[in-house]
């Protein structure tokens, strides 16, 4: 018993150490989910009211963790020196918008609609590069809010036990937000929430107002649900599943967690296909591609779970079109005068940033300055809010350059998910949802604005902060709780 005496107090101290801050990333954890499964009930969080809300908790939660990260070091998962360069671009892109809104630049940078302002007043007006300040400040507000919840992923994403609950959070709240919306759809009650819908009312939306926006984030819930289940299947499978001790075990596992995530899967890909979203059913199986190539392709994949993960993907997507995709193929077939606006808004689009490149016109004021460039090609009596393309008007509002480096800064994290996937022997679930939530938000970013939506842009933050912290990970997992 020599040297019990000496070292015991030091073990207890180094325990009630670790049990302290554990109950503080505790505390603070038990926010970030609740934040992320609520972030889509009050409309996407696409009100102001709604996205200020959002805004403020999410910086409330910011705080908290600087605060007690502060006084405990060990609350830093991931420190700033294993990310920098991603914190860098990021910072010059906050940086050049706040200077879009200041007052400080140089008069021939203004937009023009200041100086017929100060013409028409007869008075001297203190311009910006920006059109409308306010709304540049406010769509700043929002990207720091994605930008909070992207970090805190990162920092709890680091510990296997917190990045599981945070993808069983997005999956769970997925299935709830499916079956409220198939219940307004199928019991046509015609509302989002306690308002009567004035938008979609032949497409499930739930309690979102665009169809195409919900699409995403039904999409983005479905991989978190498809990832858990094939991690789930690729657990316990032998490579003799046609024997009876392997179908002795699929029944077990169907009465299971699996059941359940099975269930929920079928009801959040049906809610999907539901909305009638062409852009959103297209974009999904452009993410259920990566996420399957991405599970097959992992070290250690067996290729039993290879070959149920493809026969799989591919008898979901039949399946489901089959009970429900009828309104998606009646979509697909038709071709109206929609589609002939959109080639022109995104021809002017392309115009005005080829006519201004390097400056833009102020970040979030796509609504107020297309107005100045739209012409009768537009002919639909309208107001464009939005590019339907979400590169060509963050181009259009913040300039080339900084188009350059968010391309860039998403590029990277996409890039860190990758190869996370290609060298992670455990947990390779959380990258490969990871790369497929980028490439289904990628693609339908072509075509639609739903990444611009605050609850589809913050599951997809959460989504890509946690993969990074997984993928950034070169020591073994830790899973104390």
């Amino acid at each position: 018993m020599w040297g019990c005496g000496s070292t015991q107090p030091g073990l207890d101290w180094r325990r009630r150490f670790w049990r302290g801050h554990e109950i503080v990333r505790g505390v603070i954890f038990s926010g970030f989910p609740a934040t992320l499964a609520l972030a889509p009930l009050p409309f996407a969080s696409n009100r102001p009211w709604s996205w200020s809300l959002l805004g403020m908790i999410v910086g409330l939660l910011m705080l908290a963790w600087a605060v007690a990260a502060w006084r405990d070091r060990g609350l830093v998962a991931v420190s700033w020196r294993r990310v920098w360069p991603f914190l860098l671009m990021f910072a010059v892109i906050i940086g050049w918008i706040v200077l879009q809104a200041s007052p400080w630049t140089p008069d021939r940078w203004h937009h023009p609609a200041w100086a017929a302002a100060a013409a028409a007043l007869g008075q001297p007006l203190d311009g910006a590069i920006s059109i409308d300040p306010a709304m540049t400040l406010a769509a700043l507000m929002r990207l720091l809010s994605y930008g909070g919840m992207f970090w805190l992923a990162l920092q709890f994403g680091r510990i296997d036990a917190y990045a599981g609950k945070i993808l069983w959070s997005i999956a769970i709240a997925g299935f709830f937000y499916s079956i409220y919306g198939m219940v307004i759809e199928f019991g046509d009650f015609n509302r989002v929430l306690w308002y009567e819908r004035w938008a979609y009312s032949e497409s499930l939306t739930s309690t979102f107002i665009n169809r195409n926006s919900f699409a995403t984030y039904a999409g983005l819930c479905l991989l978190a649900t498809l990832g858990l289940t094939f991690n789930e299947f690729g657990r316990g499978v032998s490579n003799d599943m046609m024997s009876l001790s392997g179908f002795r075990w699929l029944i077990e596992q169907l009465t299971g967690r699996l059941g359940l995530l099975l269930l929920m899967t079928a009801t959040i890909g049906s809610a999907l296909l539901l909305t009638g979203s062409r852009g959103g059913v297209a974009s999904f199986a452009a993410g259920l591609l990566v996420l399957s190539l991405g599970f097959i392709a992992s070290p250690r994949s067996r290729p039993t779970v290879g070959v149920v993960i493809t026969a799989f993907s591919a008898l979901f997507i039949a399946g489901v079109m089959a009970l429900s995709g009828e309104v998606v193929l009646s979509r697909f077939d038709a071709v109206s005068v929609e589609s002939q606006e959109r080639v022109a808004l995104y021809r002017l689009t392309f115009n005005a940033i080829l006519a201004e490149p390097w400056i833009g016109v102020g970040f979030g004021t796509f609504e107020v300055a297309f107005p100045m460039v739209r012409d009768a090609t537009i002919t639909m009596d309208y107001l464009v809010d939005k590019a339907h393309n979400s590169y060509l008007e963050f181009a259009f509002e913040a300039g080339v350059p900084a188009f350059a480096l968010m391309i860039g800064l998403l590029g990277g994290l996409v890039a860190l998910c990758v190869h996370g996937i290609r060298v992670r022997r455990e947990n390779r679930l959380f990258p490969c949802v990871g790369a497929a939530a980028a490439a289904l938000v990628a693609s339908h970013a072509l075509v639609d604005f739903s990444i611009q939506i605050p609850a589809v842009a913050v599951v997809f933050a959460v989504l890509l902060g946690v993969a990074c912290a997984q993928s950034l990970r070169s020591h073994r997992s830790s899973n104390r709780l």
